[in-house]
């Protein structure tokens, strides 16, 4: 009878956690936009990477962006949540937010390459808000000499960072050479 009252509260406790906090109940992943057309609310134009994100993605779940090559530039048209979002090195990105429309996203990278220069727009009349923004990450050029710059561009309408602007600068050699 003990027994069956622990686990009975067990049970009560654990769904009261979920009904506070039912983002801890949804799945959540990582998706790469893989932009067959430029629609950000198509779930066709989302590749899972990993876990059990929604597609599109939705407020639990980390988005890839120019991690490989794509056609499309995505244009969010409605308001969207996210976790985080990267901006990767494969293809140059335009991210478009329509009037209207706002991209909340916790933390916003864009990385740099070994061995080109990558940048990133955002753009539109809508708006992002966002936790941070850290431009750029410790990866080395490999090759001597040469100047790579990692960008990223904003003519957005409003852009909110309620934390940190990080941007990253890597100078040295590559021990390879």
């Amino acid at each position: 009878m003990k027994r069956l009252r622990h686990i009975s509260l067990l049970i009560l406790l654990l769904a009261g956690i979920v009904a506070i906090f039912p983002a801890l109940a949804l799945a959540q992943g990582t998706v790469r936009w893989n932009g067959d057309t430029t629609a950000w609310e198509t779930a066709g134009n989302w590749t899972v990477v990993s876990g059990s994100p929604s597609t599109p993605p939705g407020s639990g779940d980390t988005v890839q962006i120019g991690i490989v090559a794509y056609t499309n530039q995505p244009t969010i048209n409605s308001t969207t949540t996210i976790s985080s979002l990267t901006f990767g090195t494969a293809t140059a990105v335009t991210l478009t937010v329509a009037g209207g429309a706002t991209l909340n996203v916790g933390a916003m990278t864009q990385n740099n390459a070994a061995a080109a220069s990558t940048s990133a727009t955002i753009t539109g009349v809508g708006s992002i808000s966002a936790s941070s923004l850290s431009v750029g990450n410790k990866t080395l050029p490999t090759t001597q000499n040469t100047t790579y710059t990692t960008t990223v561009t904003s003519s957005i309408t409003s852009l909110t960072l309620s934390g940190n602007l990080t941007l990253n600068s890597n100078t040295g050699s590559n021990s390879s050479r």
